[in-house]
């Protein structure tokens, strides 16, 4: 589970932080707002997949196994 969280954060990082900016300079509202619901939607992918991966994965012994996990 750690390797899948800290992929996501840096793949959260670079959109948020490099790719995303980038895109809005000289854009108006509309263009800006497009943008960022393609970044949430891009983000919220990355969250999916990770849980479906870590999903996969078998717990380690460390972890509550009972607790409730959802990937939405």
């Amino acid at each position: 589970m750690l390797n899948v969280a800290l992929r996501e954060k840096q793949t959260m990082r670079d959109i948020l932080e490099f790719t995303l900016p980038t895109k809005l300079v000289g854009m108006d509202a509309a263009g800006i707002k497009r943008e960022m619901e393609a970044a949430v939607d891009q983000i919220r992918g990355i969250w999916r997949e990770g849980c479906r991966e870590w999903m996969r994965e078998a717990p380690a012994e460390s972890e509550d196994v009972n607790q409730e996990v959802s990937c939405e």
